[in-house]
């Protein structure tokens, strides 16, 4: 197991479930609760994880010099819920206020 596995002693898989799962569960209440604050938050916290995955695609690319197709098919998809949050916040939140 490499080093950049884990971060202050708790493996980066857990981490990236945690926050895959965090997101999961403000956006199911956001709809149960009919909660739009729970989606903005949901929405910003996607910030966090892009920062995560560009500085874990950075290790795989520049430190590593391999790729694990996992990551990779995991960063996309952050990658995708950023953008999905910056379009929720710039059009759909301010159009419902």
């Amino acid at each position: 197991m490499s080093a950049h596995a884990i971060v202050f002693g708790v493996p980066v898989a857990l981490l990236g479930a945690g926050y895959y799962i965090t997101l999961f569960m403000l956006a199911a209440a956001s709809f149960i609760m009919f909660n739009g604050r729970l989606l903005t938050i949901a929405s910003y916290a996607t910030v966090f994880g892009l920062a995560a995955s560009v500085w874990f695609v950075y290790v795989q690319a520049f430190v590593l010099n391999a790729f694990c197709l996992y990551c990779i098919i995991s960063a996309v998809t952050t990658l995708l819920l950023f953008i999905m949050g910056v379009l929720y916040v710039l059009y759909y939140r301010k159009a419902h206020e």
